[in-house]
């Protein structure tokens, strides 16, 4: 037991800690913000680089002037980014592990997803995204995923077979609108 507790108190991972799947959004959907946020951020640098050896007699004010307009644009790009990135559904064996955003990890047992069902999206005649959202009995949201996401098909099948009802009875209702 000694040797499983770290010099900070807490307790290293376990071996089956890793999880079985991963289901989370697309890549270019945060990439879609992280790429034009560092890009911004290099602006930002070259800009401020620029006014700062021009050698006018304002250069350092517009120098930093710059860094703060372009970098806190960059920056809140990046931060978009990450909370894109961030959410995701972690499946074991025993447990679902699911972030939204930043957050940390919060577990979820089987029997606490009471109820599942599809939905659908659609805005403008446009394109249908359709969605599975888990409640618990307590009809708070414990998550919620698109049939698009990576891992999502793994998903579904970790749900068939720890919560058979309820997944069915997701399935034979079908989508909602």
């Amino acid at each position: 037991m000694s040797e499983q507790i770290n010099t900070w108190g807490g307790s290293t991972p376990t071996k089956d800690t890793e999880p079985l799947f991963v289901t989370r959004r697309p890549r270019w959907q945060a990439a879609i913000l992280l790429v034009p946020g560092w890009a911004v951020i290099a602006v930002a640098v070259v800009v401020a680089l620029s006014d700062a050896t021009s050698g006018d007699a304002d250069a350092l004010t517009s120098a930093v002037i710059s860094l703060v307009v372009f970098g806190a644009a960059g920056g809140l790009l990046l931060l978009f980014g990450a909370l894109v990135n961030g959410s995701q559904v972690r499946g074991h064996g025993d447990r679902l592990e699911v972030r939204t955003g930043l957050g940390r990890f919060r577990q979820v047992a089987p029997k606490d997803l009471v109820r599942l069902r599809h939905g659908s999206q659609r805005t403008n005649g446009g394109v249908t995204f359709i969605s599975l959202t888990a409640w618990n009995a307590r009809r708070k949201k414990q998550f919620m995923v698109f049939t698009g996401y990576r891992g999502y098909a793994e998903l579904a099948d970790w749900l068939a077979a720890n919560r058979p009802e309820q997944w069915a009875e997701c399935v034979a209702v079908g989508v909602e609108d």
